[in-house]
């Protein structure tokens, strides 16, 4: 890790992507093939001296749409920092613990690999909204040792949810009772979003209860491929008192996206 916490370590990597996204959205396509550099005002955690050069690679040989790269390296110590190394380190040190079960204030939440319970990774995370502090629950389930054909389940038994929306690879499905509003934000991987062969599960369906997966090839098959998001399966899960103000339902899910 470059940095002394990982708040710090998940700042830079933020703003690492920030200018990475940005460049892609608002600049990228419109520009031929080629090697740009692209403004980004983010100092080396590492020197403490330069700054960080961000050269952004258009490559239109292969696709008419563009695919595009960013390389990010210290003007002076010429480090290169790498975004899926930098959230790879961030994954193995931030502080979680391996549970079978999350209490939440509408019911319990559980993995089931082929009908049995197993064990999942839980962290928190805190975050500040409009004033509330709510904490994000995220679970990663990872299916380095599963096999080709095992059914994955993640959500409650007995809760019903509804969807609230979704976006290119995540549904958004909700609860709530008299007191509480609960956000669960599941992965979605189909063929029609992603390329499967990057991963080891796909999207099976989502019900009222929570998200179906399927293991549709062994990790031997992805020994190329270092990023956890092609093994784990990654969710998470706000709740929060409704009578914390009359937008409480945005500002939850807010925490849970």
């Amino acid at each position: 890790m470059y940095c002394n916490t990982i708040e710090e370590e998940r700042d830079l990597l933020g703003k690492l992507w920030n200018v990475f996204d940005g460049w892609v959205v608002h600049k990228a396509s419109d520009l031929a093939a080629g090697t740009y550099d692209v403004p980004g005002n983010i100092a080396c955690p590492k020197c403490h001296i330069g700054m960080i050069k961000n050269l952004g690679t258009v490559d239109k040989s292969r696709s008419n749409l563009g695919i595009y790269s960013m390389k990010h390296q210290c003007q002076s110590c010429r480090e290169v920092f790498d975004r899926i190394d930098i959230g790879e380190d961030i994954y193995r040190n931030a502080p979680h613990e391996m549970i079978d079960a999350l209490e939440t204030p509408l019911g319990t939440f559980r993995v089931l690999l082929n009908g049995k319970p197993i064990l999942f990774c839980h962290s928190t995370y805190t975050s500040e909204i409009e004033g509330h502090e709510l904490t994000e629950h995220l679970m990663d389930i990872d299916t380095s040792q599963m096999k080709k054909g095992d059914e994955v389940f993640t959500g409650f038994e007995t809760l019903k949810l509804e969807s609230i929306g979704s976006d290119e690879r995540e549904i958004y499905i909700a609860a709530e009772n008299d007191d509480y509003y609960m956000v669960f934000n599941g992965e979605e991987i189909t063929v029609y979003e992603a390329n499967l062969d990057d991963y080891t599960f796909e999207s099976a369906d989502w019900n009222e209860h929570g998200f179906e997966y399927v293991i549709h090839q062994d990790l031997d098959n992805l020994k190329n491929i270092k990023s956890r998001f092609c093994r784990v399966i990654t969710q998470s899960i706000a709740w929060g008192l409704k009578s914390m103000c009359e937008n409480y339902a945005e500002i939850i899910e807010q925490a849970a996206w």
